[in-house]
Formats: C-alpha cells, structure tokens, sequence
C-alpha cells in the first residue's frame, strides 16, 4: 500500500477507531484513487447517518467505494503524514485553524458550483447559504471547507412541568426572569446547564441587540463606533461596556438571571455537558441551554419527562432602540405576532412602528447554530480527490440528506431544492428542533475568518466565562458584581491584546 507522503493537516486519532467498509466486515480500506477514506468524528450527531449516506453512496456510484473510521477526537489538528502513515482522504471533524492551513487543503470551488445530479435548482453553494459559505472561504472567495452538519440550539426545557404547572413559553428575557422567580417559589430549580453552553444564550442576545453583521465583526476583533466606522483589529471589540451596548446589556441580564439563589443548580457551572443532561433528564433543573444533539446524545439514558426546545427569549433591552414600543407587555405582544407571522406593525395588544417591527422581527430570527465547526475538507495528499469530490457532491443532494435526516432525526446542514425533511416518526423534540431550522431563521456561529482567530487565538466572546463568576454557589461572596466582571475582563484584554495581535503576524 502505498503511503502519501506530504506534510498536511490531518487529525489527532483515537487509538481506538472503527473502520465500516460497507458490503463486507470492518477491515482496514483499500487505497486506491477510486476508494474513499473518510474520517468522521462521532458526535451527538451519532454516526448511523454517516454509515447511511456512506452505503447510498457506494449503491449509486459502484466505481468507487467509501469508508467511514470513526473517532471520539473531536478536532484535526497539524501532523506530519509520513508519522501516522495516513491516508484518509476526506476529514469530517471539528478544525477551527483550517484557514491558517489551506495550502494543505484541496479547493472546493467546483464542489460549491456543482448542482447535485438529478436536481438542476440549487448549486450546493446556494444550498449551504451565502452566510455560512461566505463565513467559511476566504476573502477571495475561494472555499476549503464546507459544513457537514449543523446544529439549532436555545433553551431545553422540561414540558412535563411546563404544562402540569401552566407555565407559558416566554417570550422576552423579563418574562424569562419573571418564569424564574416563579419556578423557585413552586420549589423548582430553574436552570441547569452546561458552562460553555450559556455562550448560546450571549451570543443570540449580542446579535439582537447589534445585529448579526456587528457579532461576527466583533468575534473576528473589527469594531465600529457611534458613528458608524468601522475599524479591524481594535480592541474595543472586546473592551466596549458602555450602558445600551449588546456586551453590557447581555452582560446585566446574564447576571440577573443567573446570580439570584437557587436560580441555577448548585455545582453545575463546573460539571460536563452530559452530566447536567443527565440531571436535567431526572428533572433537576427545568431548563437548560443546549441544542437539538441532546436526544441523541442521551438516547441511553432512561427519562420519564417530555422535553422541547424554546428559541432564546428577545432580550428586553431592545425596547431602548425602539421608542414605539412602550412596555415589556407591548413587546412581548409584538413577538407573538411574528411568531404567528402576522406582518403588521399594529395587531392585538401592540402598535409599534414599521421601523420597531423590523427591529424585532429581526431579533426574533436569531438563532445560534453549531455550523462551522462541522468541516468537511479534503488534504491535498490524498489519491483520491476526484472520488472525494464525487462523495461530497452527492453527500449535499436532497437524497442524501433525507438518508441523514431518517436517521438521526436532526436538522440538515443545507436547503434543500425540492420540498422539507420528513419528520414522520421523530419525538416532540426533535420535531421543535426541526421548526426552529425550517422557518428562515438568522444564523450566528463560531467565526474563524481572521488571523486573530486562526492564529492568534482569538475565539470566545469572553475570556472569562461569564457562566462561573455570575452563577450563585455556595459562598455568594464568589460572585462578581457586574462592574467587577467588567473591569476583570477589560483589564485582560488591555494586557494581552498585542499578544493576540503578534501572534496573529501584525
């Protein structure tokens, strides 16, 4: 078997991997330039889908034949080929510094032009959408990796109790406090949630607040000002706390609704993401912030209790950009009509202006899904690039895609060009998963377009997670006011700022 002996990004394996060669029993693959080698990391997507598309594949185009080696390793990182002897030709991993590596990378240009046979609509570019493809290439438009699956997230929530309780669904982040304050005096624990998962509920309410352009600007450190300029590199991205501005407004709410005793479940800022679920799935906790995997995920763990998904309420704090609308009543009124699709900027309970209505409108589409993180992409040593192509041009046709919807009963990572998924047979959850993908909805996500993210390090919104110097525990005297938590992450980014920028090569 001949090795492909080129210096390129591939992935830190498991030791423990399972090679699926469909139509015979696990065997190490061939490697010839017709066989396919994909490597898949095993998320809470599962990896039936995977092994599904793989087999439809192999059915479709018998000329070629692909293999799916799963890996718990979530992230490609840089290794020299000739080390590991690799020869996977397609990677299906998380690969966050992909940019920094496309020399090693194969182009997908005429994967992104291509139209899947048998549709003749959609390109798979149009299909993937302007804002995720145009996230993920660089500033020549040219594409190295594309997204192999997505993820809608929100707020989890226990419906069981939702309804023996009759509590509503809110709408706006005072109703969510309101709900709150509610649960504990009923003798429930409002949330339970996963440390790094509150940034689902930080990013929707900085992109509503300042709109979704200003929140990728702000992760890729560009900056603009009252008046409206806009300047790269500047740290004020990170520094601006000015009372009104998306990272105050979200920062003050944020601590509200998570410092208040007994709000959050004791010790959960520092546990895994499957051990609040597990909590969560026995009821302690009535929400929390998560997304549509978690089924899956925890498809193994035995749970009485019927769960859904909410999207992010409207932050409150909006009102303040909209001088016509007078209460959190009225606002709460004005969401409930979009949500029902009314277009009208006067309805039952609201008459706003057709400024503020678009306002909200647009609040109200924000969703935060895991997308970008899901890459596809080829290194340039592989034999088999032709092939490689061939699979991912089929991987992204609407056959396809309903071979992966079937069988994990989760939202899809493109349009498709004729009619919707299936939902038939799927639980209430996913089915309130699917509805947040399926209306047009406004995507914000991991960005890693700018040197100071892929090299410089540049990621999170915040250096210091909000989630551990906000959240009530045992000693309140660890929670931070809200000025403390400002001045101790302002006071970092003044003294590291010129790191991330020369490591990045300013």
């Amino acid at each position: 078997m001949r090795l492909k002996r080129t210096k390129a990004v591939l992935a830190a394996l498991s030791a423990a991997v399972l090679v699926l060669s469909f139509g015979c029993k696990a065997e190490k693959p061939s490697d010839t330039q017709y066989d396919v080698e994909i490597t898949f990391w095993e998320s809470g997507h599962g990896s039936e889908f995977i092994k599904n598309i793989a087999a439809a594949f192999n059915d479709k185009y018998p000329e070629y034949k692909a293999s799916v080696t799963l890996t718990t390793v979530a992230k490609a990182v840089p290794v020299n080929a000739d080390a590991l002897g690799d020869t996977t030709d397609l990677y299906m991993m998380v690969f966050p510094s992909y940019m920094g590596h496309t020399k090693s990378l194969e182009p997908l240009d005429d994967v992104v032009s291509h139209r899947p046979d048998g549709e003749g609509k959609k390109t798979i570019g149009e299909k993937i959408g302007a804002t995720v493809l145009g996230s993920m290439s660089t500033d020549e438009g040219a594409a190295y990796a594309l997204p192999y699956a997505t993820a809608v997230t929100g707020i989890v929530y226990n419906q069981s109790v939702f309804t023996a309780k009759g509590y509503a669904v809110p709408r706006t982040s005072t109703e969510l406090l309101n709900l709150a304050e509610r649960m504990k005096e009923d003798g429930y624990v409002p949330f339970n949630y996963y440390m790094a998962y509150a940034q689902y509920l930080y990013s929707v309410w900085i992109a509503q607040m300042g709109g979704a352009d200003a929140y990728f600007d702000i992760k890729q450190g560009t900056y603009t000002d009252a008046d409206g300029v806009k300047s790269e590199r500047d740290i004020r991205s990170f520094t601006d706390y000015a009372p009104g501005s998306p990272r105050y407004e979200t920062l003050r709410e944020a601590r509200r609704l998570m410092s208040p005793a007994g709000y959050v479940l004791n010790g959960a800022s520092t546990m895994t993401h499957t051990a609040t679920q597990t909590y969560f799935l026995n009821g302690q906790g009535l929400m929390m912030f998560n997304g549509n995997w978690v089924e899956n995920e925890m498809k193994s763990s035995p749970t009485n209790i019927e769960f859904r998904m909410m999207k992010i309420p409207v932050l409150s704090a909006i009102r303040a950009q909209c001088p016509s609308i007078e209460s959190d009543r009225e606002l709460s009124a004005l969401i409930a009509a979009i949500d029902a699709g009314s277009g009208a900027p006067a309805g039952e309970g609201y008459d706003v202006s057709a400024e503020d209505y678009n306002r909200v409108a647009a609040a109200r589409k924000v969703v935060y899904a895991e997308t970008s993180q899901f890459s596809a992409f080829i290194p340039r040593y592989s034999n088999a690039i032709p092939a490689a192509k061939t699979f991912l041009k089929y991987y992204y046709s609407d056959e396809a895609m309903r071979v992966a919807a079937a069988a994990n009963h989760m939202s899809v990572p493109v349009a498709l060009s004729d009619g919707e998924i299936d939902t038939d047979g799927w639980s209430e959850f996913s089915k309130s998963c699917n509805a947040l993908a399926e209306n047009e909805y406004t995507p914000v996500f991991d960005i890693r377009r700018s040197p100071l993210n892929y090299r410089g390090g540049l990621g999170n919104l915040f250096y210091y997670h909000p989630t551990l110097y906000l959240t009530y525990s045992q000693n309140p005297a660890d929670i931070l006011s809200l000025s403390d938590f400002i001045n101790k992450e302002t006071l970092y980014w003044q003294q590291n700022w010129q790191t991330y920028m020369r490591n990045a090569g300013y």
